[in-house]
């Protein structure tokens, strides 16, 4: 089983992560790998440190 890493990063709004127009999160490999790709109102935020329903949707996308 795959498991998320600090190291691993997505854009945040504090209410919902930026996502594929499939529904499918946007992960990112690295901080500067988010930043390049920052959206206004939304900042680069360690997967690891989202809430429970976003890291366990993100868990379950990765296992896929």
């Amino acid at each position: 089983m795959k498991t998320l890493f600090k190291t691993d990063f997505v854009l945040y709004n504090g209410v919902d992560v930026i996502r594929f127009s499939n529904g499918d999160i946007v992960l990112f490999g690295d901080r500067q790998e988010a930043l390049y790709d920052q959206k206004v109102g939304a900042i680069a935020w360690p997967c690891t440190d989202l809430p429970t329903h976003l890291v366990d949707e993100l868990i379950t996308q990765i296992n896929r």
